[in-house]
């Protein structure tokens, strides 16, 4: 099993080897700006919607920290997740600020496109050369 994860990284790794530009392709237009951030926004939004660990972690964790005698109890489990929430607004807006700043600045080092299939690479030979060894 081990073997064939690291054939996995292999793969993945040659798959992700950056292909020769060509001239027509280098050409077309790019997307629409405002489309794609409203695009991104709404899928990003969705999935935060539909994933179901938000509410386990609510029903899981405040209760330990709302007595039993607060009321109504429904009003701190509001405050409490309004709380969370914004903290993670802001926590996401300042990843999303940054990771558009470091776009651009990764777009203009042509180098850089060699980082992750390397990356898989080298965990592809470790994984490898540990199986190695352990035999």
């Amino acid at each position: 099993l081990q073997f064939t994860g690291a054939l996995y990284l292999l793969y993945l790794a040659y798959v992700a080897w950056p292909k020769r530009k060509s001239i027509e392709s280098s050409n077309v237009p790019s997307q629409n700006s405002t489309e794609s951030a409203r695009y991104s926004f709404s899928k990003g939004m969705l999935i935060n919607l539909s994933n179901p660990k938000i509410g386990l972690f609510f029903v899981s964790l405040l209760p330990q920290f709302i007595s039993s005698d607060s009321h109504p109890a429904w009003l701190y489990f509001l405050l409490y997740g309004l709380f969370f929430n914004f903290g993670g607004i802001c926590v996401n807006m300042t990843v999303g600020v940054m990771a558009r700043k470091l776009k651009s600045i990764i777009q203009k080092a042509s180098w850089f496109d060699y980082v992750p299939p390397l990356l898989l690479l080298t965990i592809a030979i470790l994984t490898i050369g540990r199986d190695a060894l352990s035999s």
